[in-house]
């Protein structure tokens, strides 16, 4: 898996080399008028380029393009700030646009900046001629079948990036692979291709259009986390056949959460991508904690990734901060463990500016058992994500060093087990995914993931509130 994970990482790191800050003059999709737009374009060769409306301003068919380059340009140079924070852009951010092009104009329409001193892109000026869309997203597509009746399950992907490549289209490689969606382009196409998609899109809700034409559709979701349950909702609305994968977390606020119990209570086929109940050392280590008796101590230590950004989407409000996007693993781990209902949560940080980076969370249950879960960046990072686990039940002390060696002390007797290779459950769990849509029913239920989810969101709200303390 490292070895794919790998091949892909050096991929996007050519792909993401050629997103740029993108001036581009051109029609407005769907009509005879023109327009200037400026935004970040992960692929500025695309045909058409997609901008926050406040980014277009129509202009006249036969204006001066090289004025309006001008004039960003100067602006630019007195605002780096602004244009670093327009290239870093998301519309999933949940931020604001950091620019209004009209306003920029009008501003600048005397200046006279020197254009050798260019701060864009150097592909600022390759795509003088693309269409600009204001405000409707656009759709690539590489390929095209007929219109031939589809039989078996057909797969879409929804979501091209590393973790797609490596865990789980290799695991589905029995699937018919029929759609795979991403916001980059070139990152669709270049999966799209690898893996023999039919269709390659940049827009989800044309893409899944098609499982309403689809017999026994699946579809797996590895996008940003904020949009996992609106992609399941779309799917289900147009085909509620289809079988769905969401990959962790399989929502970011309280609404989603129950918008999720809905789709579940109408018997919608949804399973949740928390793979580390699959993997083989925790699944030995469940069967002997469930052969003793008593409250169960589950102690998580996380070593989590070092030096990311702030421009990273872990830090986007949407998206649920690194609790949600990440220590929710060992939250669900807990859960499956210790099989009891949580009645209290406390949760510590260790970083007042961004208290969710260095957290520390017990989650107290009913029936006495306790979850520690301690997230941090520091240590040594040779591994890259680390955990040790500490499992405490009666007479029994389990402890899981990164999932390559657990040592279990029970009565007199001390055993150790090892493995060369660190084995997460990802393939168990995509396999089990699979028997479950060969036998077209849903035989595996995430035990608590509808009372937890509440527990990590409302946690998640602490680096919006910036508090050091949390008791619920």
């Amino acid at each position: 898996m490292t070895y794919y994970k790998i091949r892909l990482a050096m991929l996007q790191r050519v792909l993401i080399n050629e997103k740029a800050l993108v001036l581009s003059l051109g029609r407005i999709a769907g009509s005879d008028r023109w327009a200037v737009g400026v935004g970040p374009v992960d692929w500025p060769e695309s045909e058409c380029h997609v901008f926050p409306s406040v980014c277009v301003n129509e202009v006249p068919a036969n204006c001066d393009f090289l004025k309006y380059v001008k004039m960003l340009t100067h602006f630019f140079k007195r605002q780096p700030d602004v244009q670093l924070a327009l290239y870093h852009y998301s519309p999933y951010a949940g931020v604001s646009v950091p620019l209004e092009l009209n306003k920029v104009l009008s501003d600048n329409h005397d200046s006279e900046p020197i254009v050798s001193d260019l701060a864009l892109s150097k592909k600022l000026l390759k795509q003088p001629l693309a269409d600009v869309v204001a405000s409707t997203p656009t759709v690539k597509r590489s390929r095209q079948s007929g219109k031939k009746p589809i039989h078996g399950n057909e797969l879409f992907m929804a979501g091209a990036g590393v973790y797609a490549y490596a865990f789980i289209l290799p695991m589905l490689k029995d699937f018919k692979f029929h759609s795979i969606i991403d916001l980059n382009p070139g990152l669709a196409a270049a999966m799209g291709h690898k893996f023999g998609f039919r269709y390659c899109d940049t827009d989800c809700s044309i893409a899944l259009k098609r499982l309403s034409g689809v017999k026994k559709p699946v579809l797996v979701v590895a996008t940003y986390h904020s949009t996992h349950l609106d992609i399941a909702e779309t799917a289900a609305s147009y085909n509620p056949e289809t079988k769905i994968m969401l990959e962790k977390p399989p929502v970011t606020t309280i609404d989603q959460l129950e918008s999720l119990i809905r789709l579940r209570q109408a018997d919608c086929h949804i399973e949740i991508g928390y793979n580390r109940r699959y993997a083989p050392m925790l699944q030995k280590a469940k069967a002997l904690v469930s052969s003793q008796s008593g409250p169960i101590t589950v102690t998580c230590i996380v070593r989590e990734k070092y030096g990311v950004p702030l421009t990273h989407w872990y830090y986007w409000p949407t998206q649920g901060t690194r609790i949600a996007g990440n220590l929710s693993h060992w939250i669900d781990l807990g859960v499956w463990f210790i099989q009891s209902k949580p009645i209290a949560i406390t949760f510590m940080a260790g970083s007042k500016e961004f208290p969710t980076d260095e957290p520390s969370i017990t989650i107290l249950f009913e029936d006495g058992s306790m979850l520690i879960i301690v997230g941090s960046d520091r240590g040594n990072a040779l591994r890259g994500i680390q955990e040790y686990i500490d499992i405490r039940r009666a007479d029994l002390t389990i402890k899981i060093d990164d999932l390559v060696r657990m040592e279990v002390q029970i009565n007199r007797h001390r055993r150790v087990y090892r493995r060369c290779i660190r084995d997460k459950g990802h393939a168990r769990m995509y396999r089990a995914f699979k028997s479950n849509c060969d036998a077209g029913g849903l035989r595996f239920t995430p035990f608590g993931i509808c009372f937890i989810q509440p527990s990590f969101i409302s946690i998640s709200k602490m680096q919006q509130s910036k508090a050091r303390n949390f008791q619920n």
